[in-house]
This record gives C-alpha cells, structure tokens and sequence, in this order.
C-alpha cells in the first residue's frame, strides 16, 4: 500500500517482479488484498491522468480470488 494524492494507494506483484497499480470496482474485493496472498484478477487497464503524474496505467479489478 502506498499513501499519496495520485495513487490507488494497492498494486500487485507480477510473477515478473513487476508493480501494477490497481483499484477494485467492487470495494469489497479489497479484504483479499493482504500481503504476500496469492491473487487470480480479472478486469483491464486503463489510462488515468493527473496532476503530479500525468498519465499513468491504473489496472481496474472486475473481480478476485484467492488462490
């Protein structure tokens, strides 16, 4: 989790090691974001813009599972 004025303040690890940000339609689905809990998401990218970060890829989750 981060803390700041443009961010979801939630990003996922890839299996690559890399950081997706990511915000979840159903606020429910947030309880299963938990450090170091495997996920399984569904849902798609979008461009979201910004004032200290102009444009940046925010993945906006559909659903999620545990694994």
């Amino acid at each position: 989790m981060a803390i700041g004025g443009e961010s979801t303040g939630m990003a996922l690890e890839t299996q690559a090691g890399d950081l997706v940000e990511i915000d979840f339609l159903n606020p429910s689905e947030t309880r299963l974001f938990r450090e170091g809990r495997l996920l399984e998401v569904t849902g798609q990218f979008e461009t979201v813009r910004g004032v200290e970060i102009p444009v940046r890829e925010v993945f906006f989750v559909k659903s999620a599972r545990s694994l």
